[in-house]
């Protein structure tokens, strides 16, 4: 899932498309620390969407850098390193650790 979050907002896309990814990313992952982050996310790209203008938000584009996007990327990223998969995230969270050699 959070490969999915960096390589949703580095795709350059319309501001609406990355805004209908991200609400669909928001609404599969069950990482509750993961959607407060990207909900200023939407909010965000919410807002670019209605205040824009035509051209810009027509515009193909990034969101790469900035608020809040530099929160999610610095919370991602680690997870992403560690090929930790979402399910594996949540479980070491709740006190799981993963079986040693010798078990």
């Amino acid at each position: 899932m959070y490969d999915k979050v960096i390589e949703s907002l580095q795709q350059v896309k319309k501001s609406s498309k990355h805004l209908t990814d991200i609400t669909k990313i928001v609404n599969q992952t069950e990482d509750d620390n993961l959607k407060k982050l990207l909900d200023p996310v939407l909010t965000a790209l919410s807002e670019y969407s209605t205040n824009a203008s035509a051209v810009e938000k027509n515009k193909p584009r990034n969101f790469i850098s900035g608020k809040p996007f530099d929160a999610v990327f610095k919370y991602c990223l680690p997870y992403i390193r560690a090929k930790k998969p979402e399910w594996q995230v949540l479980a070491e969270r709740h006190g799981w650790t993963p079986p040693t050699e010798s078990e």
